[in-house]
């Protein structure tokens, strides 16, 4: 090789000494750099493929992270299947879809087979689509786990308590009576009559409004005060707030409807001006949360070189956008607003999402209005023990009889279930605070519930001694006492529950069950997507049959522990459109009062007669 005068580097010998002979193993390096050379310019061929798709279909990048995504490339990629022709548009609108809900189907029967011990809540929305068709939302959840159902198609249909109770017994009925603890609609007159009715005839399930529909109502009343005809007293109090919004929703109307402000504005920050929409829950919050966050850059703009050359079409408006933006007092407004909210925000991202809260409404109600109070009296420097604020009577006037009106049976009897409320911390944390059992008002809605829960005399009698025992601490192992304080109500009732054998039942079902209609509302992203304007020609059984899927595909997804870390965490969330900043703020996706604005995907929540929300 030496006397050869060159190295011939495409091939290596190696040496292997077996047996006294010297055999000559060659590996041919050319030959397998030139596989890997092809290997990688195929794979950046093929991802130019994938990209092309994505973008020629306007499909979002947060889709790359879907777990469906993946396995459907990496099947591709190590099955065999020369000549593979992929299904076409007919048959995936057809045949496939079919057999694709017959597959969820049996995915979901796991899940079903939970609702006979822990009970189930039949929750509910209504939404018009493009085509101007109403349909109403039926969701089964329970144990942090909801699945689709149906939505039925009311065109044609006066939505009449009538007929809407018609609707939650043929729900009923094929979900099974014996396993349904509550229903959960909005709060509104039709949904309260349906309730009602529904109460009468199956005394054992409960109408449940939703509580952050309830807590949006109450913010509502708040921010927005009655005129200064009708109550001079409310408006004086609550205008700023009315106010501050219009000054709000000026800047950021004057910034997106002025192409060369807009320019100045971007130049200064990577956020945008969220237009969130008028049916959002707590979207007042959300605006000025983000007002807030870019203060700096709203300052940086109306102080910019190119700001002062600026003329717009109307200069006086500009120029007042401007005074608004540097007055230190209107910032001081923007501070004040977003702290004595703050526990209305806090309460609405531990409801408003498919939780178990429902044990936690009536406490989290007054810890609310306790922190409220801190605030305003904090701000207006007035000691809570020995003066009084008019901000706050009015506050807590609106807070509370929102509750009475929104406070039901079910939520007492599952507060009372809890535990936590009965252990020497959480007695100790606040001044008044009372198990219970000694709250009289409270003890009386315990004893109707339980009342109406258990018929046979036989198990109620038993149930209301065990509650007796249970509430007291009579005879109790020291053990399940000291566990009160820490440990969470599942694992109290499961490891201590055994001495409470008909109250142990009860607890199981009741605290799993949500507070609010939280996956029904946000399903109508769902129909938003389907009913785009390139399929409004869809017809209503396959539009049905296309939620179905999805929606019941997605929530299976979220059941996994890849949905909260990995790869396809929040995969579903798509975070440059939602142009969040901060890891942390992805709590919060599951919140719809997080998300933009999606025209023509919400009921008018806001609005409390509007019958189901339904146009």
């Amino acid at each position: 090789m030496a006397s050869s005068g060159y190295i011939n580097f495409a091939s290596i010998l190696h040496d292997d000494v077996k047996g006294g002979l010297k055999k000559r193993k060659v590996v041919d390096v050319t030959q397998k750099s030139i596989k890997e050379s092809f290997s990688l310019q195929g794979r950046q061929e093929l991802d130019l493929k994938v990209a092309a798709f994505f973008y020629a279909n306007c499909i979002p990048f947060n889709v790359a992270r879907s777990p469906y995504w993946r396995d459907l490339v990496t099947y591709i990629a190590n099955c065999n299947l020369s000549g593979y022709v992929p299904p076409s548009s007919e048959r995936l609108r057809t045949i496939l879809l079919e057999q694709q809900k017959s597959q969820v189907n049996n995915l979901l029967e796991y899940q079903k087979l939970t609702w006979k011990q822990h009970g189930v809540s039949i929750v509910s929305d209504g939404w018009t689509n493009l085509q101007r068709r109403p349909f109403i939302n039926f969701i089964a959840t329970s144990a942090n786990r909801p699945i689709f159902l149906k939505a039925i198609d009311a065109s044609g249909e006066y939505k009449s308590a009538e007929y809407l109770k018609g609707l939650f017994m043929e729900i009923i009925e094929e979900v099974g009576k014996d396993k349904v603890v509550q229903i959960i609609t909005d709060d509104t007159p039709i949904c309260k009559a349906a309730g009602i009715a529904i109460e009468h005839d199956y005394p054992h399930i409960f109408w449940t409004p939703c509580a952050v529909h309830s807590l949006n109502l109450a913010l509502k009343g708040i921010c927005n005060p009655p005129s200064k005809e009708q109550d001079p007293h409310a408006y004086e109090l609550c205008s700023w707030i009315e106010d501050l919004e219009k000054d709000v929703r000026n800047i950021r109307n004057f910034i997106v409807n002025h192409q060369y402000a807009l320019s100045i504005y971007d130049k200064h920050s990577d956020l945008k001006l969220l237009r969130v929409a008028e049916t959002r829950f707590a979207s007042l919050i959300v605006m000025v949360k983000r007002m807030k966050r870019v203060k700096s850059a709203l300052i940086s703009m109306v102080t910019d070189d190119d700001w002062n050359f600026y003329r717009a079409d109307d200069d006086d408006k500009a120029q007042a956008i401007k005074r608004l933006i540097l007055d230190d007092k209107w910032w001081d407004k923007i501070f004040y607003f977003l702290a004595f909210t703050e526990p209305f925000w806090e309460m609405l991202k531990v409801l408003d999402c498919d939780n178990s809260t429902l044990h936690r409404v009536y406490e989290m109600w007054d810890t609310m209005i306790e922190k409220i109070q801190d605030v305003i009296f904090k701000h207006e420097k007035k000691n809570i023990a020995f003066e009084d604020s008019a901000f706050f009577v009015h506050v807590r006037k609106i807070l509370i009889a929102r509750w009475d009106k929104s406070s039901t049976l079910l939520q007492c009897m599952a507060h009372s279930l809890n535990p936590k409320y009965y252990g020497k911390k959480w007695l100790a944390q606040g001044i008044g605070r009372t198990p219970p059992h000694k709250d009289p008002k409270l003890s009386k809605n315990i004893l109707a519930c339980l009342n109406r829960i258990f018929i046979d005399v036989h198990q109620n009698r038993e149930a209301h001694d065990e509650f007796e025992r249970f509430s007291t601490g009579i005879g109790e192992d020291l053990c399940a006492t000291v566990d009160k304080d820490d440990y969470a109500p599942m694992s109290w009732w499961i490891k201590h529950g055994y001495a409470y054998h008909t109250l142990q039942r009860l607890a199981l079902r009741l605290l799993v069950q949500p507070a609010t209609s939280s996956c029904s509302e946000r399903n109508w992203s769902t129909y938003s997507q389907i009913h785009t304007i390139k399929q409004n020609n869809l017809t209503s059984k396959r539009a049905k049959d296309l939620v179905y899927v999805h929606s019941n595909l997605r929530l299976l997804s979220r059941n996994k522990e890849e949905y909260r870390k990995g790869e396809t965490k929040n995969w579903d969330v798509n975070v440059e459109d939602l142009n969040l900043e901060e890891d942390n703020e992805l709590e919060v996706v599951n919140s719809r009062f997080e998300e933009p604005s999606i025209p023509s995907t919400c009921s008018n929540v806001e609005e409390e007669e509007n019958d189901l929300g339904i146009d």
